[in-house]
């Protein structure tokens, strides 16, 4: 039966493919919609697809990062649509130093040579808020301490673990707690050293 409440997904195709802007999606082109929700403090924008996207996915638009954080779980309308936030700052974490010999001295002592290992980027969201999507619920964090959203995964569980301590802005930081509460975000409580 006809419903002309009913959005068809061939026109939102057809919307995508003329006004719709590619981006990247955990690494992987995706066509999207792009629109702005109500002007609010951090940067933040509606992205409309076809294909299902996650909260905790990292979307790359026009060379900034963004991380979704609603859950999009059912189709709206014939199409997902999520809220994505952007990434204030890209966290540089220097890689693992490797020790090799590389030959010995007079003395048949070693020589080493020290290389180290390529850095990771993290693409992080930083408040000095608890994080909370709805703004009448943010919880003010104490000065020495603030909140870090990135994307739950392996690598960065496996890196950012309780007493980590890492560089931010000319001062020592570390992770102090983790939260796991909100499917496909790491939120971290971190405080200065």
């Amino acid at each position: 039966m006809f419903n002309p409440l009913e959005t068809n997904t061939n026109d939102v195709q057809f919307l995508l493919d003329n006004a719709g802007k590619d981006v990247l999606i955990n690494g992987e082109t995706t066509k999207v919609l792009i629109t702005n929700p109500s002007i609010s403090e951090a940067e933040e924008r509606y992205i409309h697809t076809l294909s299902d996207v996650s909260r905790g996915d990292l979307v790359e638009l026009e060379g900034e990062y963004y991380l979704v954080i609603t859950e999009s779980i059912t189709k709206r309308n014939s199409k997902y649509k999520a809220l994505i936030r952007h990434c204030n700052y890209v966290i540089n974490i220097p890689g693992e130093t490797t020790k090799t010999q590389v030959g010995t001295d007079v003395f048949g002592l070693p020589i080493y040579e020290y290389i180290e290992g390529e850095s990771i980027f993290v693409p992080i969201i930083i408040e000095k808020t608890m994080f909370s999507v709805s703004q009448s619920s943010a919880i003010r964090l104490p000065n020495n301490q603030m909140s870090l959203i990135l994307q739950d995964n392996s690598s960065n569980k496996d890196m950012f673990k309780i007493n980590y301590e890492y560089d931010l802005y000319e001062s020592k930081w570390k992770v102090i707690n983790r939260d796991f509460t909100k499917n496909g975000l790491l939120i971290l409580t971190c405080e200065i050293v």
